[in-house]
């Protein structure tokens, strides 16, 4: 159930359908920019982490007595 995904009153669900019809040129615009902005938000932590999962893949696993002793 949809409604109960989105906290609302299954009587909410057909009035917020009902704006969404109304408006859909708008939600599609604003579902636009959040999707950009995710896009953005990824590429930039991808982008932060790059030189450390490098750092990290190339480092050598340490051994088992090394791990007890940490």
């Amino acid at each position: 159930m949809i409604y109960l995904t989105l906290r609302m009153s299954s009587g909410a669900l057909p009035f917020a359908i009902s704006y969404i019809e109304a408006h859909q040129t708008d939600v599609e615009a604003e579902y636009q920019e959040v999707l950009k902005s995710a896009e953005e938000t990824r590429q930039y932590w991808e982008e932060s982490n790059r030189e450390r999962l490098a750092r990290i893949a190339a480092t050598p696993p340490r051994s088992e007595m090394e791990v007890l002793r940490d």
